[in-house]
Formats: C-alpha cells, structure tokens, sequence
C-alpha cells in the first residue's frame, strides 16, 4: 500500500559541492511540510556521503540516505531511488538545483486540477556561476535549463530531468523504469547518451493512456556552472543529443505514442532559426563580442545536433 504521505522527492547525488547541496534541500526544506520525504541517492566516496547524511540531519525535512552500489549512473540512481519510494508520487530534484518559491502550491494545484495525470514539470531557470557567460534563450537546453517556456499549463511529451514528478503507483504497475543505457554520465563524457527522463515519461504515457502536465508555476533553479557555457561544450553535449534523437526516433515505442521524438525540437529549431539569429544579428552593433559569441554557439549547436543526429549509427534497447 502507498503511504499515507503524497510525495516522496529523490536527489540523486555525485560530487556537488556541500554549499551547492545544502541550497537544494533548504529549498526543499522550506517549500514541503513533514507529511512529505525525501530520498538521497548517492554516488561517490564514503566520506562525501557521511557529509550529506550530517546535512540530511541538520532539517526539519525527513530524509533517507541511500549510497549507490553496482553500477552507477544518474539512470541506476534513480531506479533505487523509485524502489525505495512508497508514496502515490515522486519528484526528481537535482543536487545542483533548488525549488523556487511555490513549487509545493503549484504541485497541489497540479494534482488537485488535473487528478488523472500521471506527470507534471516545470521550467527550468539558469543560475549561472559568478563570472560566467549568460546563454541566449535559444541555448538553455544545452545546460538543462528553459526559462523561455510556456506562460500556461499543457500536455507535453517529457518531463525535464532536474524538475519532474510522476506518479509512482502507475510507473510500478508497469513496470517502468529508468533505462540504465542513457544517462550513464552527465554532462558530455564517454559515450553515454541522455534522454532517459524522455524515454522514461513516453513509456509512461503510452502505457496508462495518460498525460504528462507542463504546470507554468513549477519552478526550479538550475546551477550552471563557467565549464557548461563553452563553445567546446555546446559542440560536443549538441552532438550527443543529436545521436539520442536519431535513437529515440527509431523505437517502436517512440513511434507508437501521441507525440514524436521530435514533437519538441521541430517547434524550437524553428524558434531558433527565425527569431534567435535574427535577434542576434540586430544587437550586433549594440553588443558586438556578445551577439558574435551567441551566433557561434547557435551555429554549433544546431550543426551539432544534426551531425550527431546524422551520423548515429547505434541502437539501444529502449525497453
């Protein structure tokens, strides 16, 4: 039986610094009551995860440690973090991010306003590290950000890996869970791929006939830090999410539900296309270094994202 408790929120954890760590669960701390827990998965040393267990204890909030053994991965992070939950819910939050105010209102409203969803998200805006280069709009979801979204609630394909919540009954029931393949390692290393929370929420959907709910006062922030705002990384992360596209396009599963691989990308190349080059070329005169700077990393990116896309030649089971 589910606990009592609606919602269960999982961080998974691997080398955050212990400020970073602290700001995301006093935002957890001040936005959920006690009649809520928390679930910390972590991946690193023994002594980075006593420091977590002694920040863990120094709130009000409940939560339970869990260090991750066997195979890593944000993916395998997660799973346990699903097996270890028993509430009707539970949101992914991660480590390097922190609700903002009204988080807590905007998932009662959801769950009140749209009873037989099985998934709600929100968007995602940057924090960026001191010092560091700020990313036009167009670039946000190269750091997992995207603060331009839509202004009201909607159906939508996925939900957005640092801000997701699903309805963890239903993703038991049929047996869902995170695909270890993707998400292996963030940010651009190895050859792992992302994608897993889009994969994850299109089995959710497809298998319950229900819908996944972009809620436009969900709201978290996402810490980026001066290493993710580099021509160098915008190049290579838009190459590795151009292979996961060409994968997730070819899946049985992908193709069976109501959205697309590509039913949000299609709508923001355009955006991108039309609006973002030309609003950089107007401020050109105005800011020369910045909107030069900007156009170079809408090119890679684009460019990145359809040879990645182009020349993936890999196949992943997605079940």
């Amino acid at each position: 039986m589910p606990d009592p408790r609606k919602l269960t929120v999982a961080i998974v954890t691997y080398g955050e610094t212990n400020s970073m760590f602290e700001k995301c669960l006093k935002s957890i701390d001040v936005e959920l009551s006690n009649q809520e827990r928390g679930i910390i998965i972590h991946e690193g040393t023994e002594a980075q995860f006593r420091n977590h267990l002694r920040l863990a204890d120094s709130f009000q909030f409940q939560f339970q440690c869990y260090s991750l053994e066997g195979p890593g991965g944000l993916s395998n992070g997660r799973n346990l973090a699903i097996e270890k939950c028993n509430t009707e819910w539970i949101a992914f939050v991660d480590a390097d991010a922190e609700m903002l105010p009204g988080w807590g209102k905007s998932f009662k409203r959801g769950t009140e306003k749209y009873p037989d969803s099985v998934g709600f998200t929100g968007p995602l805006y940057p924090i960026y590290e001191h010092g560091s280069r700020n990313l036009p709009n167009e670039m946000e979801w190269i750091v997992s950000c995207n603060s331009f979204g839509n202004k009201k609630d909607e159906s939508v394909r996925n939900g957005y890996g640092a801000n997701m919540i699903f309805n963890i009954r239903e993703s038991k029931k049929h047996s869902i869970i995170f695909n270890p393949s993707f998400g292996a390692v963030g940010g651009t290393e190895g050859l792992s791929l992302a994608g897993e929370e889009t994969i994850f929420s299109m089995k959710l959907r497809y298998m319950t006939g229900n819908d996944i709910i972009w809620l436009h006062d969900l709201k978290v922030g996402h810490n980026v830090p001066k290493s993710r705002t580099t021509l160098s990384y915008v190049w290579h992360r838009s190459v590795k999410e151009g292979k996961t596209k060409a994968i997730l396009g070819k899946s049985k599963i992908v193709k069976n539900t109501r959205k697309s691989s590509l039913s949000k990308e299609l709508p923001h190349l355009f955006r991108t296309i039309f609006l973002g080059f030309p609003k950089q070329l107007i401020q050109t005169p105005i800011r020369p270094f910045s909107s030069m700077w900007n156009i170079a990393g809408i090119f890679l990116m684009i460019s990145g994202t359809g040879w990645g896309y182009l020349t993936s030649n890999q196949n992943r089971d997605l079940t």
